[in-house]
């Protein structure tokens, strides 16, 4: 089968050698892979590596080609590939992330087997072995933190409701139209629930897996979240459906603080004493757990704040989705 491999990336000179090197890697035949890769008018050397891999393995790839997303955003991003892709399957892969070697093999054995839809279990990775990165990480690998979703860790197969670095079938994009060029970071979302209304199924294999690292600091890691809460507020004028009530946990956290703290003002300290406790218990089983895991290194109670962190962080970008009102 002939497939499709779509790198969006904007100043990800950092990070995309390691994935393009990925992609070389790949067992799955070459002569049947063609590579896109779209630039999303990036301000650091991103679109002059894209251009020397294309130059220097353009023989080595059935095509390669380097694409300009002019909309930057990358639900844009992978309209322009969507546009100019010519495989059967196509197969979406972050720059900030790690495929092994067997990953496209794998996904398109799944694909043979009759699925329209597919791909595996995404876990997070640190970018090196520091004490910070190793507790960014547990805080964005816990429950509690941010990895509820399925194909973080699951480590059964089945059908699920999205999946990330996914496969697809031509026929699914035909079926469906495009990425949602009005929403940013709940593209995936959107797209996965018009997939499933559309009467597809989404499989995660257990046997496919592929990695994302983790921001490398406290401060990349909370404007993440608030931008991704942001746009789960924005994503409720498009598509609300997509959203399950897991995504405004955080804001319900949030809004539930402000409401206490101004009945705590008004001498009512009940609420505040209620959610501090009840929050507490919560995060201080989840640091007894990552304090066990990495062998009683109690600097890992720090997990604690981080989370709390990204909590606010994710509910006041939330907030201000809502309250931009779709401008």
């Amino acid at each position: 089968m002939k497939v499709s491999i779509s790198v969006v990336a904007l100043n990800e000179e950092k990070y995309l050698p390691t994935i393009l090197q990925d992609i070389v890697n790949q067992t799955y035949s070459h002569e049947d892979m063609e590579i896109l890769l779209v630039d999303s008018i990036s301000q650091d050397r991103t679109k002059e590596i894209m251009m020397e891999f294309a130059e220097k393995y353009q023989d080595e790839f059935w095509q390669i080609k380097v694409l300009d997303n002019v909309g930057r955003r990358l639900a844009n991003g992978w309209n322009t590939a969507l546009r100019a892709y010519e495989g059967e399957i196509i197969v979406r892969v972050d720059a900030h992330a790690h495929i092994p070697d067997e990953f496209i093999a794998k996904n398109i054995e799944r694909l043979k087997k009759g699925e329209y839809v597919c791909g595996g279990r995404r876990p997070s990775i640190a970018e090196d072995d520091s004490f910070s990165a190793k507790l960014l990480l547990a805080a964005e690998s816990a429950v509690f933190g941010s990895g509820i979703s399925p194909f973080r860790n699951s480590e059964k197969s089945g059908y699920v409701k999205s999946i990330f670095h996914g496969a697809y079938r031509r026929e699914i994009f035909e079926a469906i139209g495009f990425f949602d060029e009005r929403l940013g970071r709940t593209e995936d979302n959107d797209i996965h629930q018009r997939i499933r209304a559309a009467g597809y199924k989404i499989f995660m294999d257990k046997d496919i897996v592929s990695y994302q690292y983790v921001r490398p600091t406290l401060g990349k890691m909370l404007r993440q979240k608030y931008m991704n809460g942001y746009w789960i507020g924005r994503t409720i004028y498009v598509n609300p459906k997509c959203l399950s009530i897991y995504y405004f946990m955080p804001l319900i956290f949030v809004l539930s603080l402000l409401v206490a703290c101004a009945l705590y003002v008004n001498r009512c300290p009940e609420l505040l004493i209620a959610i501090l406790t009840g929050y507490s218990v919560t995060a201080v089983f989840v640091a007894v757990v990552t304090v066990n895991k990495y062998r009683g290194d109690i600097r890992y109670l720090l997990i604690v704040i981080v989370c709390m962190m990204i909590h606010v962080s994710y509910g006041i970008g939330t907030l201000r989705g809502i309250l931009s009102l779709k401008r």
